[in-house]
């Protein structure tokens, strides 16, 4: 969809105003300074349904509501170097990843997360300047962009004749890039039509002074980001987990457990003959612990119990480093 002038002035007062309550949030749940700012209008990424020109990239998206009632989805399409140093700050880490870095399992699943945030904090945001237009999210859902012949993945249901934002994005030390929001020329006049003139009126530098304060600490004072100066491999504090982020959210996610009875090594002409009845011996004995795993990760160990009718795990061992779980906790409280 090619926006008209008159259309891309008025939605860019809406999306500079959007932009300071995406940096604020992004930048309390990393602890670094993020610096966002609106770049250009580049009409669509979306052809026929599909987006295209967005190879090894990220996609995550949330549908907005309008009185209940779904207008199409926000979709936010980043590098996968983006989500896979976003998640890594996110998780207590450096944020070192190298361009063409893809996101394993545990990153996308913080990335995504994390996004889902920043995606309910904007709109609840743009919702406060004009309290009857009604304006909601619902739940989101994400996707790696892979490399496939063409660069292409179906747009999410209700993709419908969008326009596209380009946004430049700094994270002090560790990463400049851009990222892309696509937004349905429905929605996209909405927010003219509610939010345009509230928006053109709203002092800009006040309004990021009240954003800037809604983040600050409960004694009143602003959390200490890292900044680059701050950020050398001699600072104690340069990759520290501060205990004030709001951390809390990684509670709400989403984990699939897998109990490994054991393991076996077979042929394929072996595994060809297998027929009911076949007994296949394991690498264990009846008596030792089976393994827990956390999205693919090794977490602990314990005894196979009966609870009810189904099989159940009684931990007798746990595995691993516990540090973000501990700062994690004390975030929450």
């Amino acid at each position: 969809m090619t926006l008209e002038k008159d259309k891309q002035a008025k939605i860019l007062t809406i999306l500079e105003l959007a932009a300071v309550e995406i940096a604020e949030k992004l930048s309390s749940l990393i602890n670094r300074t993020v610096k966002i700012n609106y770049k250009k209008n580049i009409d669509t990424h979306v052809v026929d349904g599909k987006f295209t020109n967005v190879r090894d990239s990220f996609l995550i998206y949330a549908p907005i509501l309008i009185d209940s009632e779904e207008k199409g989805p926000a979709s936010l399409i980043t590098t996968n170097q983006t989500a896979s140093v976003v998640a890594d700050l996110i998780m207590g880490g450096a944020g070192d990843a190298p361009d063409g870095t893809k996101p394993d399992d545990t990153n996308q699943m913080v990335f995504s997360e994390t996004i889902n945030q920043v995606f309910k904090s904007t709109v609840m945001r743009l919702a406060g300047l004009n309290p009857d237009s009604k304006l909601d999210i619902g739940d989101n859902e994400y996707k790696l962009l892979e490399a496939i012949r063409d660069a292409t993945l179906s747009a999410p249901k209700g993709t419908i004749d969008t326009a596209c934002f380009e946004f430049e994005f700094n994270i002090t030390a560790k990463l400049d890039g851009t990222f892309f929001l696509e937004l349905n020329k429905e929605l996209v006049d909405f927010l003219i039509d509610n939010l345009h003139t509230i928006a053109e009126e709203t002092n800009f530098e006040e309004f990021k002074k009240s954003v800037q304060a809604d983040y600050s600490t409960d004694d009143g004072t602003e959390e200490q980001q890292i900044d680059i100066e701050d950020e050398t491999p001699d600072s104690e504090d340069a990759y520290k987990v501060d205990p004030r982020r709001n951390l809390g959210f990684l509670h709400d996610i989403h984990l699939d457990l897998i109990v490994e009875l054991g393991r076996s090594e077979m042929l394929m002409k072996e595994i060809l003959n297998l027929t009911k009845g076949s007994a296949i011996e394991l690498d264990r004995q009846c008596n030792d612990p089976v393994d827990l795993y956390v999205h693919n990760q090794l977490v602990a160990r314990g005894e196979v119990v009966a609870i009810d009718d189904c099989f159940g795990l009684k931990v007798t061992e746990v595995i691993g480093n516990l540090d973000l779980s501990e700062a994690v906790a004390a975030a929450a409280l």
